[in-house]
């Protein structure tokens, strides 16, 4: 094969996704019908799938299920981790970790305030009604980490988990049922639906 030797260098920079990625690649679009279908529970496993590939691929001896349980405790580091494997590799991404995660912390402990309140119908309707809005506040604040942790790796659509499993459709089923079972309990709070509705 013979070259040129005047031709112009070869810039085409393909990003190759790396074996071991360190973090948990998903596409933004079954990232977002998991979460919203699950009604944010999935941001837990989401910790968990990331903190569990960290792991595999540093070797550090951390634990990755605590970590997920309890993530407003370990958001800030997460974030942090992911920001530097983007500048290690030099791949850019403008977003602002540290603000994410104080976003998700402070938005994930208003949730859980708000979810309490309801459950103890204090301030209904108005703590269920805001319990759902907030959901898309606190996907906003994963979403775009997603975004960077698919770019850190070398899969910026994430097309490596962009297929839904038989398990993501069992997920989904699940929170079919926690959507039915929200809807029908806003439902009776506001006196749309009579108290012994479920009873009869």
């Amino acid at each position: 094969m013979e070259t040129n030797p005047y031709s112009p260098p070869n810039s085409d920079v393909e990003i190759v996704p790396a074996s071991n990625p360190g973090y948990y690649v998903v596409s933004i679009r079954k990232f977002a019908l998991l979460f919203f279908m699950t009604l944010g529970i999935y941001s837990v496993y989401w910790f968990y799938r990331n903190w569990k590939a960290y792991q595999a691929s540093t070797g550090e001896k951390i634990w990755p299920i605590p970590r997920a349980i309890f993530n407003i405790f370990f958001a800030h580091a997460l974030f942090a981790k992911v920001d530097g494997t983007l500048n290690q590799h030099d791949r850019s991404f403008n977003w602002s970790p540290r603000a994410l995660a104080t976003g998700y912390v402070v938005l994930s402990i208003i949730s859980n305030m708000l979810d309490r309140l309801s459950m103890k119908e204090i301030g209904s309707p108005a703590t269920d009604a805001l319990s759902f809005l907030v959901l898309p506040a606190i996907y906003f604040t994963l979403v775009i980490p997603q975004k960077a942790i698919n770019i850190a790796v070398g899969d910026p659509e994430g097309e490596a988990n962009s297929h839904l499993s038989g398990a993501n459709f069992a997920w989904i089923g699940f929170g079919a049922l926690l959507w039915i079972a929200s809807a029908i309990g806003l439902l009776m709070v506001l006196g749309v639906l009579p108290e012994g509705f479920l009873a009869e």
